[in-house]
């Protein structure tokens, strides 16, 4: 039985199959100061890298997965195993996806992940004025990245190669959403195929960090300004030929406008039941979200990899302690802010 089909009714505290998805984050290393970014503030694990030896263990307890994102909090081009683990999973018939700031995407980085097999290549731009990238990504840099890009894609070219397929991705901020109409003409520009606008996840409180904040939320404070950016932004995709979507793949003009009127908005999400997410340190999380929204990090730690098999943790304590809140009207944090706040 494919978890994702599981009718949420019958959801319970087990999961009746192993995962389709897994996030590596092959490293918790990163170049930039990104303030939007919870490692900028604070040190949530020490400094690792997940490396192909773990990772094939970690897959070969997995038949089952069609889904790997080989990111988390930090920079997977740090990794310097990481082509070797495109490659194995590409090999395994697994989808592999991952972002990247693009500041080490050299032409070397771009052959051996053109022929590792990767799928897509997501680069988190933020902005399309480097005064803006800047000011949210803390360097100088944007038109070198853009233009890193431009040569990848040109790269893939001459190789004959319609992989990967290369997005920019750009964090909604009150700072930097209308920029997006000049996002798309960028991705035109170097040739991308996508261009992907995701919710800022944030905390409230005296742990909140950075510019990653209700305030700065361009979803939480969606206007008619902001809403004149994402309309401006699809007609010029639509016009160019790029994709333009939001989060959870929707379109970002309704993704945005729209308001839930559940009282558990979080209860949509299949995550428990189809996805893991491994640490640079062996740690499972419930999904990308959690160590940037909520602060309570044990909370949160379901296990680890290189003290307990797969399935034993699939359905250990941990995971059915938290599928039982989550199902619950108590979730722990990171699940009680999703569907309004940030993104499903």
């Amino acid at each position: 039985m494919n978890v994702s089909t599981v009718a949420r009714e019958v959801r319970g505290e087990l999961a009746p199959a192993l995962p389709t998805c897994i996030y590596f984050e092959v490293t918790n290393r990163c170049n930039l100061p990104c303030r939007t970014c919870l490692r900028t503030f604070h040190t949530v694990e020490p400094a690792a890298d997940l490396s192909l030896a773990e990772i094939r263990r970690v897959a070969d307890q997995v038949p089952s997965l069609r889904r790997a994102v080989l990111q988390g909090i930090g920079e997977p081009l740090l990794n310097r195993e990481l082509p070797e683990i495109v490659a194995d999973l590409a090999g395994r018939g697994v989808s592999v996806v991952f972002n990247t700031n693009g500041t080490l995407l050299s032409p070397e980085w771009a052959d051996r992940l053109i022929d590792g097999g990767l799928d897509e290549l997501r680069v988190s731009l933020d902005a399309a004025h480097p005064e803006t990238f800047e000011a949210i990504r803390g360097a100088d840099l944007l038109p070198q990245i853009v233009e890193r890009v431009r040569q990848f894609i040109a790269r893939r070219r001459e190789r004959g190669s319609s992989k990967p397929r290369v997005a920019l991705w750009l964090i909604g901020l009150r700072a930097n959403v209308a920029e997006l109409p000049e996002l798309v003409d960028i991705a035109a520009d170097v040739g991308a195929e996508e261009v992907y606008l995701h919710r800022v996840t944030f905390r409230e409180g005296d742990d909140a960090f950075g510019v990653a904040s209700r305030g700065e939320s361009a979803f939480v404070a969606y206007d008619s300004e902001e809403e004149h950016a994402l309309v401006e932004a699809r007609t010029r995709a639509a016009a160019k030929g790029i994709a333009f979507r939001g989060s959870g793949a929707m379109d970002p003009v309704a993704c945005y406008g729209e308001r839930t009127s559940s009282d558990r908005p979080w209860s949509a999400c299949q995550r428990p039941w189809t996805l893991l997410y491994v640490t640079a340190n062996g740690n499972l999380l419930p999904c990308c979200i959690a160590p940037f929204v909520d602060p309570n990090y044990r909370e949160i730690t379901l296990g680890n990899v290189r003290e307990t098999s797969i399935a034993d943790l699939w359905n250990g304590a941990g995971y059915r302690t938290f599928r039982r809140r989550f199902l619950s009207p108590d979730p722990v944090n990171c699940c009680r802010g999703c569907g309004t706040n940030w993104s499903l």
